[in-house]
């Protein structure tokens, strides 16, 4: 996904309906999907809107189904559908689009190709910062059916679960294995990833929009294999990427 296109697109349909407003908008670097998106809407209309963004790039589809979850049935297929068209917009909006229809489900996966599945066994995660923000991430992980570390502790207290160490904008690498990111619940009992368990990164971006990686790994701490991650973008527009596996 490369932003600066994505904004020289918002720039020539801003153009085109003359939107004023939201052309000064998209052009303010500061900005994210949410302020473009709202302003839009409130100087032309939710119709003009979903208009542009099924004619361009289908992350748009996904932020603003993300961004207004209230949207009309109507709307909200087209977006759906939208999304659909590249893999990495279509596994996000599996992975946190909430209450997708069967049939929606099954189009998401087929687009996302390998994204939708394990992208390997691995036992540890690392995070190389190129981006202009301070970043930590932590690991989340599913056992049992629950989401873990929030199941044991609530994203309400996140600074409780286990971080690694702040990487400053602009350079730096953490790596950090699996079983580092065991926390502890209220009667001081260890919970921990288990082998075979689904695993993701989480990204924490200071003063600016967090990041949660929809690709999955499966846990494996008798492998040495990482999965490399880099954090691009600003504050405003983070970006993690899978870089390899090593």
């Amino acid at each position: 996904m490369n932003y600066d296109k994505q904004r020289r697109q918002g720039v020539r349909a801003a153009i085109a309906a003359r939107a004023d407003q939201t052309l000064a908008a998209i052009r303010d670097l500061n900005n994210c999907y949410g302020t473009i998106m709202k302003t839009a809407i409130e100087e032309t209309s939710v119709e003009t809107l979903v208009e542009h963004v099924l004619d361009n790039d289908p992350e748009w589809a996904y932020r603003m189904l993300t961004l207004f979850p209230d949207l009309d049935p109507h709307h909200r297929k087209q977006l759906v559908a939208k999304t659909a068209e590249g893999e990495e917009a279509a596994i996000s909006t599996l992975r946190f689009v909430p209450h997708l229809e069967d049939h929606e489900e099954t189009m998401l996966t087929q687009a996302a190709g390998k994204l939708a599945h394990s992208m390997g066994e691995i036992s540890a995660f690392s995070l190389i910062d190129q981006a202009w923000y301070n970043a930590e991430f932590t690991v989340f992980w599913v056992d049992q059916g629950q989401v873990q570390p929030a199941a044991t502790i609530p994203k309400s207290q996140w600074g409780k679960w286990k971080w690694s160490e702040k990487l400053s904008g602009g350079g730096g690498t953490v790596k950090m294995n699996i079983s580092e990111f065991a926390v502890e619940d209220k009667d001081g009992n260890t919970v921990a990833p288990q082998p075979g368990n689904e695993v993701w990164m989480y990204m924490w971006v200071q003063a600016g929009d967090d990041f949660e990686s929809p690709l999955r790994f499966t846990y494996n701490p008798n492998t040495e294999a990482t999965a490399n991650f880099t954090a691009t973008g600003t504050t405003k527009s983070t970006r993690l990427s899978l870089t390899n596996i090593t």
